[in-house]
């Protein structure tokens, strides 16, 4: 028989385990997430009956904003059972309790990023709907694309980072935001997962770019820049990055290009929780760029 409650600090060591059984993070990046997030965020888990957490999930206090209006929550990272537990249902019990608590809390709903497209289905049967998708613009290698003149690269520190990141989404007309106290955290979560955070400026013109390369192929996670204005750097930001080819998140809006090179895609999901949130309101393309996927 399990038990569904909140982890204390004499749990976090078995919660280390689970994690690296699990995910196959290293010890390095595990202690940064425990050290930095577990003072700020709840941790629910399902216990054996001599107290043993056999499954986890961490919430993350976001905000999802829609016609002005804030909407607090959560944003489920992390969701994780042994391997021993799997297939019994544990999940699907600790996603109820986590909700049942924060809706006594007075929060409006409970979000997540399914890991892969067949688990949209297992999360829509538990009271999640599709809400928040990105534009990809693809890009071929901009090798034979003249550079622009006078544009400079340059690696952010992370209040300039930070500043910027903030007018950015706050412009977007729906989307979700962290709590500011994650801030620190996910900047230095990026920097240690070998991504870059850059600066560009040149033409009267200056934004922030996230972005890694794999496999000599440029991903951008996130850019302030809009889809004409980063093809425009590509090529600089390929040459420095030694890549060729490339592949860019935007927010969703206006209209995808139908065949073209942009296509709009389903991302993250969202359970509205007492019915807090408008119907309407969940039925517009939001951005979910939490930058921690």
């Amino acid at each position: 028989m399990l038990a569904f409650d909140f982890a204390k600090p004499s749990d976090v060591p078995a919660l280390k385990r689970l994690w690296k059984s699990v995910f196959g993070d290293t010890n390095r990046y595990i202690e940064q997430y425990f050290n930095s997030l577990f003072p700020l965020i709840r941790v629910a888990v399902a216990r054996t009956e001599r107290g043993r957490p056999v499954s986890m999930l961490s919430m993350l206090p976001v905000s999802f904003r829609a016609d002005t209006t804030d909407y607090p929550g959560h944003y489920i990272y992390a969701a994780a059972t042994h391997r021993r537990h799997e297939g019994r249902g544990i999940m699907t019990g600790l996603l109820t309790f986590a909700c049942d608590d924060a809706a006594e809390r007075g929060e409006c709903f409970s979000s997540l990023i399914p890991a892969s497209a067949s688990l949209f289905g297992f999360y829509e049967k538990r009271g999640y709907q599709t809400v928040f998708y990105r534009d990809i613009l693809q890009a071929a290698s901009a090798e034979k694309r003249p550079k622009p003149p006078e544009w400079t690269i340059s690696r952010m520190i992370r209040d300039d980072f930070l500043r910027l990141r903030q007018v950015f989404v706050e412009k977007l007309p729906v989307c979700m935001m962290q709590d500011p106290l994650l801030y620190p955290y996910i900047y230095e979560e990026l920097l240690e997962s070998g991504t870059d955070i850059l600066l560009v400026q040149g033409n009267g013109k200056s934004g922030y770019v996230v972005c890694y390369a794999i496999d000599s192929f440029l991903a951008v996670k996130e850019t302030s820049f809009s889809k004409q204005e980063l093809s425009a750097v590509l090529p600089l930001l390929e040459e420095r990055m030694h890549c060729h080819g490339a592949a860019a998140v935007f927010p969703p809006l206006g209209t995808a290009e139908a065949g073209g090179k942009c296509k709009r895609t389903a991302y993250g999901m969202l359970r509205p929780l007492a019915g807090r949130i408008p119907a309407e309101i969940m039925e517009k393309n939001a951005y979910m760029g939490l930058l921690m996927d």
